[in-house]
């Protein structure tokens, strides 16, 4: 399966805050300034249809698994820097240090 990329414009970040910190009053569209009322339409509409969509457990391995990846790219940029030597690879956080924090945190 293909799947297509796409970005928000301005408008449509703009739209999206607007939508999500307003939820729950009526009528957005009166209280915006500088947002294309279509924008919030269309946000509303996605917003809806996703709302729709039935509820999917994530998988029990997601956390380790994004932990790995972050591991990979820190490595790779970690990698990257000492190749480079006007890149300073000390202000590569690891996320070891990461890890300590978040969990000193909670």
């Amino acid at each position: 399966m293909h799947r297509q990329r796409r970005t928000l414009s301005p408008d449509d970040r703009r739209a999206v805050d607007v939508v999500l910190d307003h939820a729950g009053m009526s009528s957005v569209t009166k209280i915006t300034t500088g947002v294309p009322p279509q924008r919030i339409a269309a946000v509303t509409r996605l917003l809806h249809l996703l709302s729709a969509m039935p509820e999917v457990e994530p998988p029990r391995d997601l956390v380790a698994r994004t932990m790995e990846r972050i591991d990979g790219d820190v490595a790779r940029r970690a990698e990257h820097a000492s190749s480079h030597p006007w890149l300073d690879p000390s202000t590569t956080r690891s996320t070891a240090s990461l890890r300590i924090e978040t969990s000193s945190s909670e």
